[in-house]
């Protein structure tokens, strides 16, 4: 597990707690090849848990998983805080799928981000059936599809599909057909 330091006054804002003694930290699973994402963890204090997930741009990893500066890059690594902050995740309520609720968003001193999030109860996607997968695929889509364009912001990625399946590193278009 990489090391984790869970800063007093993180701890202190996501918990209202005033010390961080007694406090477990469990990793929970990721994809560990994405740039983007440093480590995410369950963390259980004074009978309270929240789930920490820190961003980062520095992670050594393949190019193909590298995290982008560019706000239009499919790993633009910052995308994911501003959809949090910007309350953009709740349009997917109305298809179904609840995004966990941010507690709170610091940025740490080595300029990487700690996203503090709800613990949210649930079945891990890894023990679903297929059919289950499926449905959760159509509302993802329809929820993507609900952003539109009056939605667009300078950090939406544009054209990621293809970007990804074709192993580019910018969004620009695929191949031709």
């Amino acid at each position: 597990m990489p090391e984790v330091a869970v800063a007093d006054a993180e701890f202190r804002e996501v918990f209202d707690s005033a010390a961080l003694g007694g406090t477990t930290l469990v990793p929970l699973t990721h994809n560990p090849l994405n740039g983007v994402t440093a480590g995410v963890w369950r963390v259980t204090g004074g009978g309270r848990s929240a789930v920490l997930k820190v961003l980062t741009r520095t992670k050594e990893t393949s190019v193909t998983w590298a995290a982008s500066n560019d706000p239009r890059h499919w790993n633009f690594w910052r995308r994911e805080a501003y959809v949090y902050q910007s309350g953009l995740a709740q349009i997917w309520q109305r298809h179904g799928i609840r995004a966990p609720r941010l507690l709170a968003c610091v940025e740490r001193p080595d300029g990487d981000l700690a996203l503090w999030l709800e613990d949210v109860p649930g079945e891990p996607a890894t023990a679903w059936p297929l059919a289950r997968h499926v449905e959760h695929a159509y509302r993802l889509g329809a929820a993507q599809g609900a952003v539109g364009a009056g939605e667009d912001r300078p950090w939406l990625s544009q054209r990621a599909l293809p970007a990804r399946l074709h192993g580019r590193q910018d969004d620009g278009p695929g191949p031709a057909r």
